[in-house]
């Protein structure tokens, strides 16, 4: 022991201020105390009620670095600055108290010292031979010899258990790879393979040994310079993952291969894709047919939308003919020959609307209907029909009338497809005159900015309970058979139900035998963004035929040699030219001012609409009416030909007053744009 070192000979109680600890330590049991103290192998205090160091032994001084003559008489937290903090305070305060407390193992690290040490601490308290508490006893304990032991135990424990951890990981990962029902290999960077599992010595029908430290083309060579070679060495050369899929050299089946970095080489992944290669072939397979399929369809559906185009315009083109011809002739019969003329007119309307109901019908199951919506005042269409259909039930006798029960006074423009609407209302009205002998006809019309309401009541002969369910069923008559009173193919009802529905509509129906029935039609609407009356259509009010010597002429270009002498001789005194084809009608119109022209469209080579479309590059007459004189009179026809520009549309076959009143309102229309 260094001399400065403290011993019990020189304890330098000198400095230790009057108290009554320093009179037991000069007293006269001072040696016997002094040996037992220094004989304990642990650090030893005394703190007075100050806190002052009174009493330190050989083993504390060792244990801090520190002097006797650094410590004594000094408060405790001047020696060592790391009790500075409440805890001590605490722990101190509690041994003056009468408690003995203590620490747990802390580390302490003195500047004087080459290292850490770790000291556990009791504080008791110092008691007078009265018992009074006098100061703290502080007895500090060095552990760090068995801190550094149990830290190197624990650190050997963790050794151990990671190398039991990385044994049982192995131990696992092994089994997993065993596990999995994919064939699996190692390979180093040389391509020798370090692992293979038992499914991959299967796959090949080898045994392990046959494959572990043998380079995979060793043991394959047709797989030397195949497709997944290649890729794998390219993996290895750029430590990167692969993932293909490749037909076997070996087994002739499709294969995917996973590749990924290890080690400088790689882990192998094989698994057995031939019946999804299969799968993917079949499916691949069915979509191909699925295509040609709906090729097919979507042909098929071409050439019905093309069939109903070509029956609609062969049917109707010969009707026109026997309307016009029979116009013509009642223009120089006697009368008692008009009789028969108007047989022949009725019996050819008749024929009109059943090939309309057979193609509209078509039509509908095909699901080639497309409503096309456009500005309509739905009153005054409404109106038009009952006028239309006014003749009919005169010769019945019957009162037939259109009430609006909204209490508009004005036009109120909304958006809805024309025709359909046309087709609706005509249905309605000209069914409800059929069944009736009596009485009268009531259209009304309720219109609000969201919806319109049409009801079409009448006082026929009604509908029995057990056939109202059926009464929109295709072909159903509640009159069937040959005794049946009534005329008409059975489409009609079931025509305007689809096509209210075409228009996200719906029908209801009220009926009492004997008492009549009532239609209501309710529709979804949105209000026309401009009020402006809706492109040119075929009209049925009164319009006499122009005269006026001085106008321009009209020039009719239809294949139909009989329409266009028909047509020369309704019109006249006017001045008619005609042209059988686009082309010769092209040239007339190059060479002449017309004040309208009447265009068919199916004509041979260019079309009507092809037609139209150059005469509106043409110098003369581009903006003169041109309208569409058509057998194509199904639903979404006529908006169809007014979107490629036709200023009006007349579907064959077609009156004479109907006739009137296109070229009417077309000229009208020239005449308003002069102006």
């Amino acid at each position: 022991m260094p001399e400065d070192k403290a011993t019990t000979d020189d304890q330098p109680t000198s400095l230790i201020p009057d108290s009554p600890i320093k009179e037991m330590l000069e007293g006269e049991q001072r040696h016997f105390f002094e040996a037992i103290i220094e004989g304990i192998n642990e650090g030893v205090a005394v703190y007075d009620r100050d806190l002052r160091y009174v009493f330190v032994n050989r083993f504390f001084t060792e244990s801090t670095g520190l002097t006797a003559d650094q410590i004594m008489g000094r408060k405790a937290s001047d020696v060592f600055p790391q009790l500075r903090h409440e805890s001590w305070q605490e722990l101190v305060e509690r041994a003056l108290d009468g408690e003995t407390v203590e620490t747990g193992d802390r580390k302490w690290v003195l500047p004087q010292l080459d290292r850490p040490v770790w000291i556990r601490t009791t504080y008791g308290p110092m008691r007078s031979p009265r018992g009074d508490v006098v100061g703290v006893l502080v007895v500090a304990r060095n552990v760090t010899e068995r801190k550094r032991a149990d830290e190197a135990a624990l650190q050997l424990a963790r050794k151990e258990a990671a190398h039991a951890e990385a044994v049982a990981a192995e131990r696992k990962i092994r089994r997993l790879i065993e596990s999995i029902g994919d064939p699996f290999l190692a390979v180093d960077p040389d391509g020798k393979i370090i692992y293979v599992n038992e499914k991959a010595a299967d796959y090949w029908s080898m045994d392990r040994d046959e494959l572990m430290g043998r380079r995979v083309g060793d043991v394959f060579p047709a797989a030397k310079n195949s497709e997944a070679s290649i890729h794998l060495k390219k993996a290895i050369e750029e430590n990167r993952r692969v993932n293909f899929e490749a037909r076997s050299v070996v087994t002739g089946r499709w294969i995917e291969i996973s590749a990924y970095p290890l080690d400088g080489g790689l882990s192998i992944y094989f698994r057995n894709i031939e019946e999804r290669k299969r799968a993917e072939e079949a499916r691949q397979r069915y979509e191909r047919e699925l295509v040609a399929a709906r090729r097919q369809a979507e042909e098929m559906e071409r050439l019905k939308s093309s069939l109903l185009a070509n029956m609609s315009h062969e049917i109707r083109t010969p009707l026109t003919s026997i309307l016009l011809q029979a116009e013509v002739l009642s223009r120089d019969l006697e009368t008692a020959h008009q009789e028969a003329i108007g047989r022949i007119v009725r019996s050819t309307e008749r024929l009109g609307r059943t090939l309309d109901s057979v193609l509209t019908f078509a039509q509908l199951e095909s699901g080639m209907l497309e409503p096309h919506a456009e500005s309509i005042d739905l009153f005054a269409e409404v109106r038009q029909i009952v006028d239309e259909l006014k003749p009919l039930a005169d010769s019945k006798g019957l009162e037939l009338s259109v009430r609006r029960l909204d209490g508009q006074p004005q036009p109120q423009h909304i958006r809805l497809d024309a025709t359909l609407i046309h087709r609706i209302v005509t249905n309605l009205v000209a069914n409800a005159i059929k069944f009736t002998e009596s009485g009268g006809v009531t259209v009304c019309v309720r219109q609000t900015p969201s919806s319109v309401t049409l009801d079409v009541e009448d006082t026929g002969i009604g509908i029995s309970a057990p056939f109202v369910d059926q009464v929109f069923e295709p072909f159903k008559q509640q009159s069937t058979g040959h005794g049946r009173t009534h005329e008409g193919s059975g489409l009609g009802l079931t025509i305007t139900k689809r096509l209210i529905e075409a228009l996200d509509g719906e029908i209801d129906v009220e009926s009492q035998p004997g008492k009549g029935s009532r239609f209501t039609v309710h529709l979804p609407v949105q209000p026309a963004e401009r009020e402006e009356a809706p492109p040119g259509d075929i009209g049925a009010q009164s319009a006499p035929v122009a005269e006026p010597s001085d106008q321009k002429p009209l020039l009719v270009v239809d294949d139909n040699v009989d329409i266009c002498e028909l047509l020369e001789l309704m019109l006249a005194p006017r001045t008619v030219h005609t042209a059988q084809s686009a082309e010769e009608g092209l040239k007339k119109a190059a060479n002449h001012d017309y004040a309208a022209i009447l265009m068919d469209i199916s004509l041979p080579r260019i079309s009507g609409v092809d037609a139209l479309h150059e005469l509106r590059n043409q110098d003369r007459n581009h903006s003169t009416p041109v309208i569409a004189m058509t057998g194509h009179a199904l639903p979404g026809d006529r908006q169809r030909l007014l979107d490629e520009g036709f200023d009006a549309y007349l579907a064959k076959p077609f009156s004479p007053t109907g006739l009137d009143a296109v070229l009417e309102l077309a000229e009208d229309s020239e005449a308003s744009l002069s102006n």
